[in-house]
Parts: C-alpha cells; sequence; structure tokens
C-alpha cells in the first residue's frame, strides 16, 4: 500500500507538470481559491490509493479510475461554476443554458482509456498513472473545445447584439430625419 501510494503521488505531481506544461498557471491573487480545488484533486487521489489497497485488481482499478475522473470531472465543473459565480454574479443567471451546456460538454466520456493498449509488462500503478495522464490531456483537449465553443458563443451573441444596436441606430436616425423634416415644413408654412 505505502509504495502504491507514493506511486500515486509522484502521478499526480507529475500530471500537475503535464497541466503546467499544457499552459496552466496559478496566480497568487487566486491562490487560495485554486488550492481548494487542487486539496480536492490530491483528495480524490488518496480515495483512488484507499481503493487499490495492497493487491489491487485490474477490475478493482478500471472501477476506481472510472469513479475517480467522474469525481475529478464534477469537481472541475463546480470550480467552474464557483468561478463563474465570482467573476459575474449578476449575469450568472442568465449563463444558466451555457453552464448547462459547458457541463455536458466537459463531462462527455473520455475516450482516451478505451483506446489505449494494454501493455502486460506494465505494473498496475504504472497503468494507472498512464491512464491519470491520458484523463488529464482529454480534459484539457475538453476544456479547449469549450474554451473555443464559447468563444463562437461570445462572437455570435456580440454579432447580434451589434446588429441590433445598428438597427435601433438607423431607427433613430429615419426618426430624427422625420422629425427634423417635420419642424423644417412647419416652419415653412
Amino acid at each position: 500500500r505505502i509504495s502504491g501510494a507514493r506511486e500515486a503521488w509522484v502521478l499526480l505531481g507529475d500530471a500537475e507538470n503535464d497541466l503546467a506544461h499544457l499552459g496552466l498557471r496559478r496566480e497568487k491573487n487566486r491562490a487560495s481559491f485554486t488550492q481548494v480545488h487542487l486539496c480536492s484533486q490530491y483528495n480524490c487521489v488518496d480515495d483512488f490509493c484507499d481503493k487499490m489497497g495492497n493487491e489491487p485488481e485490474e477490475a478493482q482499478m478500471e472501477a476506481a479510475l472510472a469513479e475517480s475522473e467522474e469525481k475529478l470531472n464534477e469537481d472541475f465543473y463546480e470550480f467552474l461554476e464557483d468561478k463563474i459565480q465570482e467573476n459575474l454574479p449578476e449575469s450568472s443567471p442568465l449563463l444558466q443554458e451555457a453552464q448547462q451546456e459547458v457541463r455536458r460538454r466537459i463531462q462527455r466520456p473520455s475516450v482516451s482509456a478505451c483506446l489505449e493498449d494494454q501493455k502486460p509488462e506494465e505494473s498496475i500503478w504504472a497503468r494507472a498513472l498512464r491512464r491519470f495522464r491520458g484523463f488529464l490531456r482529454s480534459l484539457w483537449q475538453r476544456c479547449c473545445d469549450v474554451l473555443t465553443w464559447l468563444q463562437e458563443k461570445a462572437a455570435a451573441c456580440l454579432e447580434a447584439v451589434c446588429s441590433a444596436v445598428k438597427t435601433i441606430w438607423g431607427v433613430l436616425t429615419d426618426f430624427c430625419s422625420s422629425v427634423g423634416q417635420l419642424f423644417r415644413n412647419l416652419i415653412q408654412v
């Protein structure tokens, strides 16, 4: 159990390095908020190691990994919801539909685990490490996909708002022109 737990902590450290390499960074002003999320991730790894026990079996590892992936997905989404609430509390109710779509996109199943080749010489802990890394890559890709989707939605929304403002501007311009013409006619009379 102890050597497995050590390997799991190395796994998490490697996973953090993978995330850092992929471009995530922590800022000091967000440290406490991020610490809570990071603590949740560490707890998830602790739970995984506890479920694995001393002599884990393949089926036990698969079930524990699936549960860990689901928990990490849920924690990630809760982190996103908290950040939205913290940064945009007044628009949070307006974003419900977008938040539901983000949740759906983040929580779609990871295909990386299903597509991996089994390596018979690999220890169960090395396989768990590889699967966690695959999950993190998958989560990173899903985050990129969500960001792209949000940017497209924001651009479409801004375009619609700009179009509406241009339409209103045109109506106001026509109205002012008509009123101006009316007063010119009244002055001439």
